[in-house]
């Protein structure tokens, strides 16, 4: 029956041989990181940020001014025989003048505070992009398999159907492969919903629909970044993470907060020009005032005290936090590129699809030994393909300061 089934063995060869060189090939098309930048470009919420960042900026203009002057002005109608009266009065207040300095460098601080939370942003949403597009490459890349073996399948379904109508094959052979073929259809829907899923999720990040598809449609190839020293990794922390230097930043302005209030119990001063006119006379000249803060600056000058110490201790939190959950993360890629780098030293060199067609023309094995024997060498691949997903997601993770 081996020997029967030969001639209709070539029909599908070329099908076959043709299928894995596509799913096999280098493709060319953007980079992974012009999408992204496409991607950032698009996202609304990073334009919204910078805005509502503009704004805070803008409110921090006002923290370290003089108060606005007080202009105060009457007019009273005598009775009887007196005479009306008319008064008017300019006033300014102020604070100790060391309370403004203090006040700047607050601000300062602030505004250092709210750009550093800008550039937080940014950083995490090129993480989110890029986690996003890694999801669709390793979806496309499971497709582009699975339909493979659609293909090969439809083949062999189509032999093993003329082969059955002459006697040299069994029903029998035919419905497994049906169901073989229902099985990986499954599959293929799986990964549809996947694909809709992902194309979403980017549709969501752009707010554009026909960019997201478009993106999508772009995905080629995982970035070519490898794994570095795990050092490497801790001074990237330490130099360039946004959310450290923020506490650091924020420690400095609860100091500047502390060095005001206690300024504010020195007496404040305030300074006019008074003027009135009674029964025909005028009277003018200048007024002073001095008001000392008794009760008033204790409570606020202790909390200030508290929040930069507070700051302080968050410093020491956040970064020992990071560099423990930045050693175990660093263990876990190397322990998946480890993983992905045996599969591949055997996958990409593995002679077994060729074998299995050179032992199906030549009729060593049948069309159903030839399809248990590709399935495990595909689930093999699968295999591989998640592994090589969990690797590109972790070394993301992991290279999220080292971002643009």
């Amino acid at each position: 029956m081996r020997k029967n089934a030969n001639k209709y063995i070539w029909h599908f060869r070329a099908l076959i041989i043709g299928s894995a060189m596509m799913i096999g090939q280098s493709m060319c098309a953007d980079s992974l990181d012009a999408l992204i930048d496409r991607m950032m470009l698009l996202n609304p919420s990073i334009k919204s940020e910078a805005y509502s960042a503009d704004a805070a900026r803008q409110n921090l203009r006002s923290a370290a001014v003089l108060p606005d002057p007080e202009i105060e002005g009457g007019y009273q109608w005598g009775m009887k025989d007196a005479g009306n009266k008319m008064e008017l009065s300019i006033t300014q207040s102020m604070d100790w003048p060391g309370v403004y300095s203090a006040l700047r460098k607050e601000s300062a601080m602030q505004a250092k505070s709210i750009a550093l939370s800008e550039r937080l942003s940014i950083i995490e949403a090129r993480e989110n992009a890029r986690l996003l597009l890694i999801d669709g490459i390793y979806i496309k890349k499971c497709e582009a398999l699975v339909e493979h073996r659609v293909n090969t399948i439809d083949s062999l379904l189509n032999i093993a159907i003329k082969a059955s109508r002459s006697n040299e094959m069994t029903l029998i052979d035919v419905e497994k492969l049906k169901l073989e073929r229902l099985d990986i259809l499954a599959q293929s829907i799986d990964l549809s919903s996947q694909k809709a899923d992902c194309i979403a999720a980017i549709e969501a990040f752009t707010a554009s629909p026909e960019e997201a598809l478009s993106i999508y449609e772009n995905l080629k190839a995982y970035s070519e970044d490898m794994i570095l020293p795990l050092q490497t990794y801790i001074e990237n922390i330490e130099s360039g993470a946004p959310d450290i230097e923020q506490s650091r930043v924020l420690a400095d302005a609860s100091q500047a907060r502390y060095k005001a209030e206690k300024r504010r119990s020195l007496p404040s001063l305030s300074a006019g020009y008074h003027y009135s006119k009674e029964e025909g006379n005028d009277f003018h000249g200048f007024v002073a005032g001095v008001s000392i803060p008794v009760f008033s600056t204790k409570g606020r000058r202790e909390a200030a005290r508290y929040e930069a110490m507070a700051a302080d201790a968050r410093i020491e939190q956040i970064s020992a936090e990071r560099k423990s959950a930045l050693s175990a993360l660093h263990s876990r890629t190397l322990q998946l590129y480890s993983q992905y780098n045996t599969y591949k030293t055997i996958l990409d060199k593995s002679p077994t699809s060729y074998l299995l067609q050179r032992a199906l023309s030549g009729g060593e094995i049948s069309l159903m030994q030839y399809l248990i024997e590709s399935s495990y060498h595909s689930a093999a691949l699968l295999k591989m393909y998640e592994v090589e997903y969990r690797y590109q997601q972790s070394l993301a993770l992991l290279n999220r300061y080292r971002d643009k």
